[in-house]
């Protein structure tokens, strides 16, 4: 987690004496420091509990357990969530089921999310995704409506807030700390709640002996957050802030530097919501000259840390299409064949998105030159016969 510059040499010192003072006490596992972390993690959140757990996979695994899913249940989330989260709905016994997303918050439709709510649904599952929060009033209100529970995804976006209130503080949120979550601590993971039950369900999940779990759920079982990552993410969490606030602005700056290029879309963020830009995603309308991966590797020639939509929803496209990843008598891991013509809209607006570099230690330089490139690149003609990867009839190749 970079925090600025000003004070990179200070938040270095103070993590390398975090971790040294765990190794002095002996406390690898459990212990002090990750009961310090709970009890600051949830005063951060808003929340009366936070459990630290092994991953944010496990999080979300035992916050579903501890909401009552299982077999035969289903769970509504986002298309664009990552495989993280199928295993984990598959993990507790339970199918997830699709709603529509955002083509510019790729946050779930609340009106896709009730019309998606059926006999078996058991839980709402939003996904915050590249640190933009869903519209968690309409979500919680439907939610109550349905007398269902809402298990947030948040692992990527630790600090959002939608209406002033922290992601993780409506439903019982999902937190993961390993490299490349805006607050890292190399491995972990946290649940938080206001219930006390829930609190107490996943404490008790997290120390399951191994060989007393069921099969399905064998893989998320006996989760513990060690006392060194624990001692990292609690000196991390106290210069969250300022790494939000400089990622805040690096993606203000690059907002107004691309407004005016028509043929790509820069992230939106709602009116009631606080971005942290885990993610900068830039999506190329059908009119761009060029495809998105030629723009990514245009980009990194230039040196520049640039992501791709393939280590989101794309990487694991197979797995919901793949007959063989249907158990007969078990839960699916996400869409059956047949739906599939609803979800190519989802497989295009991937398709289009290009990821920008964003982190709090970006300089004004690079900066410029990620504009400047980025101009340079809409109004570039591709040669004869070069292919933009743009499909007849104006979408994305999926």
């Amino acid at each position: 987690m970079p925090v600025s510059p000003m004070h990179a040499a200070e938040a270095q010192e103070e993590e390398v004496q975090a971790l040294i003072r765990v190794a002095r006490s002996g406390q690898f596992a459990q212990g002090a420091e990750v009961e310090a972390l709970e009890d600051e993690f949830a005063a951060y959140v808003g929340t009366r509990y936070a459990v630290a757990v092994g991953s944010g996979e496990a999080a979300l695994h035992f916050a579903l357990r501890a909401r009552g899913v299982g077999p035969g249940n289903e769970v509504i989330t986002s298309p664009l969530a990552s495989v993280a989260v199928f295993r984990a709905i598959h993990a507790a016994g339970a199918a997830a089921m699709l709603a529509e997303v955002g083509t510019r918050t790729y946050t779930l439709k609340p009106d896709s999310v009730e019309a998606c709510i059926g006999p078996r649904t058991r839980a709402i599952l939003p996904v915050h995704q590249f640190g933009c929060p869903c519209d968690m009033w309409s979500l919680m209100s439907i939610a109550e409506r349905h007398g269902l529970p809402v298990v947030e995804d948040a692992r990527r976006a630790t600090g959002a807030a939608w209406g002033g209130r922290k992601v993780g503080g409506f439903g019982d949120g999902c937190f993961s700390f390993t490299d490349g979550d805006v607050l890292s601590a190399g491995e972990g993971g946290m649940v938080t709640t206001d219930s006390a039950i829930v609190a107490d369900e996943v404490r008790a999940l997290r120390t399951s002996d191994y060989y007393s779990c069921e099969l399905e759920t064998v893989s998320a079982c006996g989760s513990r957050m060690s006392g060194l990552a624990a001692a990292l993410c609690k000196t991390r969490l106290r210069w969250l802030d300022e790494d939000i606030a400089a990622r805040t602005t690096n993606a203000h700056l690059l907002t107004e530097g691309l407004k005016d290029i028509t043929t790509l879309v820069p992230p939106l963020t709602p009116p009631h919501a606080s971005h942290i830009y885990h993610r900068y995603a830039v999506r190329l309308l059908p009119d761009h000259p060029m495809a998105p991966a030629d723009v990514t590797a245009a980009l990194r020639r230039l040196g520049m840390d640039v992501d791709s939509s393939d280590s989101t929803l794309l990487k694991y496209r197979d797995v919901f299409t793949s007959g063989a990843e249907q158990p007969d008598n078990g839960p699916r891991w996400g869409p059956l064949p047949e739906d599939l013509p609803r979800l190519a809209p989802v497989w295009r607006l991937m398709n289009s998105l290009v990821f920008l570099p964003m982190h709090a230690s970006i300089s004004a330089e690079d900066t410029d030159k990620m504009l400047t490139t980025m101009r340079l690149l809409a109004f570039r003609i591709p040669r004869d016969g070069e292919s933009t990867g743009i499909a007849e009839g104006g979408a994305p190749q999926p």
